[in-house]
């Protein structure tokens, strides 16, 4: 069995009221986007921090290794990209260049996963969710909490995930960074529990664990 910690700094920041909240206005705006990733040589210390009311979490001495750069649409019609037949519900889409693309759903106050598609190297693969995954409900509030149940498949490789995960909106407070100080912030826990299948080969499992 494997284990994944992973520890995401991305925050999104809406104060509504005595505590933070993310309405369904917020979910993946169309526009650019930039992520200031580290080096993972720096992260051997990094821990995920409190969780509660009114915390803090104190990132400052994590500086940018480099950025990724993203572009999110609205479908149909933002992206030419956005008809992919594989995903027809969609309509929200993220590039992140070099050819690869996520979908999802925004439907009754839910953001759902539906796949992503590569098209590197003049070669198109896909991973599509045949039962999507709820990745928010909104609103995002302190101490929600949710479980969703989920599989994918990959084209044109064998590769079957079977899964599920819970959500938890764990803690509030302030977040430092070397990009400055930002009160209001909500942090996100997913944990996942899954199974990954090839065609041919030992079934894997999976146990990941992320902040947002």
């Amino acid at each position: 069995m494997k284990k994944l910690y992973f520890t995401l700094l991305i925050f999104i920041i809406a104060k509504l009221g005595a505590q933070p909240v993310i309405s369904a206005a917020h979910a993946v705006q169309p526009g650019p986007l930039t992520f200031y990733a580290l080096d993972f040589t720096q992260l051997g210390s990094l821990t995920p921090g409190p969780s509660g009311a009114n915390v803090s979490w104190d990132f400052s001495q994590y500086t940018s290794a480099t950025t990724i750069n993203q572009v999110r649409y609205d479908c149909p019609g933002g992206n030419s990209n956005c008809s992919d037949a594989n995903f027809p519900m969609a309509n929200k889409m993220v590039s992140s260049g070099g050819g690869s693309y996520a979908y999802f759903e925004y439907a009754s106050n839910e953001l759902s996963t539906l796949g992503t598609k590569s098209t590197n190297s003049g070669i198109t693969t896909y991973s599509v969710y045949t039962n999507p995954s709820t990745e928010l409900k909104f609103p995002v509030t302190y101490l929600q909490t949710f479980t969703d149940s989920w599989v994918s498949h990959s084209i044109p490789a064998s590769v079957t995930e079977t899964g599920t995960h819970t959500v938890t909106v764990d803690a509030y407070g302030t977040l430092k960074t070397a990009l400055g100080t930002f009160p209001n912030t909500l942090r996100v826990k997913v944990e996942k529990n899954f199974t990954s299948n090839t065609a041919g080969s030992p079934t894997a499992t999976i146990n990941f664990v992320g902040y947002t």
